[in-house]
């Protein structure tokens, strides 16, 4: 906590629901760390809020921190994000609400997360086909947030399992399936 406190200055506000869990908000940047055991003090997550807000360029996070996509921004399309990752067989794709109000989750490895969703107010009736709905998803969907966790936490594993649990059961495809789905 010291160094990035060294880097940033002062949390902006601190939420301390859990002392040895402190949830700390510096900007764009919120951080939850875990003090537990003070030799193994760590952060247990970090999070990019307001993430369809970036646009090209280098963008402000908190004091004297600033993140660059280069050729991607806020508005980008998940396949546009997939396409950037060297290692495609670590990328895979939750694909959740398939009949209400959809989004996805996209996960590089375990420690990356990147959630997209869909404000529009078009619901769809029936579920589409897997090929339809990523077509779908992928030009309506809106970068919303993004994190990195650190997978030693217990409560990591139990989060991916219950992300963004709708009326249907998320499913997942990897990141070549998505693509191929895009490019049909």
């Amino acid at each position: 906590m010291d160094e990035i406190v060294a880097l940033l200055g002062h949390p902006v506000e601190t939420l301390q629901n859990i002392p040895e869990h402190p949830y700390c908000f510096y900007g764009k940047l919120s951080v939850q760390y875990n003090l537990e055991n003070s030799a193994d003090s760590h952060v247990e997550w970090l999070q990019i809020n307001h993430a369809d807000d970036f646009r090209k360029g280098p963008c402000r996070l908190a004091n004297g921190l600033f993140l660059d996509f280069p050729g991607l921004n806020g508005l980008s399309r998940p396949s546009e994000f997939i396409r950037t990752v060297k290692d495609i067989d670590r990328v895979k794709v939750r694909l959740v609400d398939a009949a209400f109000y959809p989004g996805l989750a996209l996960f590089i490895g375990e420690e990356i997360q990147f959630y997209f969703h869909e404000f529009g107010e078009d619901r769809m009736e029936t579920p589409p086909t897997l090929v339809d709905h990523v077509r779908r998803l992928d030009v309506e969907v809106r970068l919303v947030e993004f994190g990195s966790y650190d997978c030693r936490e217990p409560h990591h594993h139990h989060n991916i399992r219950q992300l963004l649990s709708g009326p249907f059961e998320p499913f997942t495809v990897t990141g070549r399936e998505y693509l191929n789905a895009i490019d049909r």
